[in-house]
């Protein structure tokens, strides 16, 4: 095998490919990625860990066709020291066979890593029995992720809230597909239109490393939208990134996901109307003082402002006001101020929507203008316990 490659092109493809492996995993063939070259046709690069497969064919100059299994991280860590305005050149000689190593040149510098037969690389079943195969806008897919993932519970023990929710709705006439997560404090959800190619979609749990990786191949997708395909127990994509066609294989995550309809559909009679950007910078002065990991903060709302508070045994207090609009009676409500500040910042209009009932009810907090990608989220307040 001999190819020869430019090192920035090496190092995306690399990038991606460890994001799905552990460190830990280093010494095993899942801690090692295949390097397939092809004269004529490029190098394949392909990775997994038995729950993702992730694979790029690169367009470069190949010599000898050839495939071995190389530490994936030890790789890496090499091309990303390389010189970035150098070729690497990647090559096992025949008359090296005896010689377990394959050498890698660039500039001056020269390696031997050890490999793994190819052989050895796990064959796992990506399949095509696919319900849904649908292209997608890729800003449009980004952005929903984006906003569900922001509450998914952060404990991979509970395999069915330790990801993002993809269903459509129950009610066929509504033509969306949602996705959602909980971590039983908030509820955050996300919806784009129906397509009639996604009628069939059926409802999936995305663990949470899927959607992560996921989201860096879509930022480093050069095409506006990519090829996305589910079926009962897997979800794949393929993304175009620059010269690399890049495919992406996940295991779905199996179990129930809590039935969160009911808390969504909660009906409100108090409407609050804030600026985002102001509200968040408010709570955020006022956490400053807050240094329990309940964060609780304040607010003591009237038709025309809110007052928000903090106080600490240890650090003292905070109080700040904020113009707002509130069609109600004077209430107060508690928040912690991280969950809500975190919430908040995935509205992109200038102001946003609380909807309320009472103090000790969840709140539903929305943009104030629709978007092509919808958006709402669900917060429980918590009670302050007086010293």
């Amino acid at each position: 095998m001999k190819f020869t490659i430019h090192q920035k092109t090496l190092e995306r493809a690399l990038f991606h490919a460890i994001g799905i492996i552990e460190k830990n995993v280093a010494a095993s063939i899942k801690g090692h990625v295949l390097l397939s070259a092809k004269a004529g046709r490029g190098i394949m690069i392909k990775t997994t860990n038995m729950d993702i497969v992730f694979e790029t064919n690169i367009p470069c100059d190949v010599e000898e066709s050839g495939s071995y299994c190389v530490p994936s991280h030890l790789l890496y860590d090499i091309t990303k020291k390389m010189s970035s305005k150098c070729d690497i050149t990647v090559q096992k000689l025949d008359s090296d066979r005896d010689d377990d190593t394959i050498n890698i040149f660039s500039d001056r510098a020269s390696f031997k890593i050890n490999y793994i037969s190819a052989d050895k690389f796990p064959v796992l079943n990506t399949g095509d029995d696919f319900v849904v195969k649908t292209s997608i806008g890729v800003a449009q897919f980004k952005e929903a992720l984006n906003i569900a993932k922001v509450a998914i519970l952060n404990d991979p023990t509970r395999f069915s809230m330790h990801g993002i929710h993809i269903h459509r709705d129950s009610d066929d006439s509504v033509k969306k597909l949602y996705f959602v997560s909980t971590d039983w404090f908030r509820v955050a959800r996300s919806s784009i239109d129906l397509t009639d190619d996604m009628r069939d979609f059926p409802p999936v749990i995305v663990s949470r490393k899927t959607v992560t990786e996921l989201l860096k191949l879509l930022d480093s997708a050069t095409s506006d939208t990519f090829e996305l395909m589910v079926s009962e127990n897997k979800i794949a994509a393929n993304i175009d990134c620059g010269d690399t066609k890049t495919s992406f294989c996940s295991r779905l995550v199996s179990g129930t996901f809590p039935n969160y309809i009911s808390v969504i559909n909660t009906q409100h009679n108090k409407r609050l109307v804030i600026d985002n950007e102001q509200f968040i910078k408010s709570i955020d002065r006022v956490s400053t003082v807050i240094s329990d990991q309940v964060n609780a903060v304040k607010f003591d709302i009237s038709s025309s402002k809110v007052v928000i508070s903090g106080a600490d045994r240890e650090l003292g207090r905070a109080q700040e006001e904020l113009d707002a609009q509130f069609d109600s009676e004077p209430m107060t409500i508690n928040f912690n101020g991280r969950f809500i500040i975190e919430l908040l910042k995935n509205i992109s209009t200038k102001k946003s929507i609380i909807l309320m009932s009472q103090g000790d009810m969840a709140v539903k907090i929305l943009p104030d203008a629709q978007r092509d990608v919808g958006c709402e989220f669900v917060l429980m307040p918590i009670e302050i316990t007086k010293a």
